[in-house]
């Protein structure tokens, strides 16, 4: 709706109705008068009402045409980041302060063998691929990121398939532009190459301490 056309409209039919009710009503004159030449102190008086809409009409569309610009920049901004997001390596999970899933990018999904619409609206820390002792080392963390503490932690993530995958969660509060917590942003990186070489080491270095 282009509210400066639709405010001339209204100023036109208010022009009118004035015409009208003066001929009709008033018994003021007659109405090629009234609608042409309706008399100094009508016309002041149509004229700044007609001014008021208008006005209301031209700061209504600068309004409406601002807040779209925004809309547009807000969207193209979001699309930047989950472009971003997408294409880093790590797995990304994002939960508000209820620890309700908002967003996981595809290399999450691949980590734990669920699709997003398994994951999504599900919380967090009640997730198939959480051990029970995991479960509260993710409930305690979410308790720190609530309160503005970013953590780094290591989970033992059990896959679809059963399979565990080792992930060092780098975990980040979330801020609202009033500095607010509203909820926690974790990175997840596959480490279990690293974890299956240190375990291999310690097992090697076990063997070596028995021969000798």
């Amino acid at each position: 709706v282009n509210f400066i056309l639709l405010s001339i409209l209204l100023s036109i039919l208010f022009w009118l109705f004035e015409s009208f009710f003066h001929v009709f009503v008033l018994s003021n004159g007659n109405l090629l008068q009234q609608i042409v030449s309706p008399g100094i102190n009508e016309i002041w008086m149509r004229s700044l009402i007609i001014g008021l809409l208008i006005l209301f009409g031209i700061f209504s569309q600068y309004y409406i045409n601002s807040y779209k610009i925004s809309e547009k920049k807000l969207k193209e901004s979001e699309a930047r980041y989950r472009t971003l997001i997408e294409s880093i390596n790590d797995g990304i999970i994002q939960v508000d302060n209820n620890e309700v899933i908002q967003f996981v990018n595809e290399n999450f999904c691949e980590m734990v063998g669920y699709s997003r619409e398994e994951i999504l609206g599900k919380v967090a820390y009640e997730m198939p691929w959480l051990n029970d002792k995991d479960k509260q080392k993710v409930i305690s963390m979410q308790k720190k990121c609530r309160l503005g503490i970013a953590e780094v932690y290591e989970l033992a993530l059990r896959k679809k398939t059963g399979d565990i995958v080792w992930a060092l969660v780098s975990g980040s509060p979330i801020f609202d532009p009033d500095g607010k917590v509203i909820g926690s942003l974790s990175i997840n990186t596959d480490i279990t190459k690293r974890k299956e070489a240190e375990k291999a080491l310690i097992e090697s270095e076990e063997e070596l301490s028995i021969i000798f």
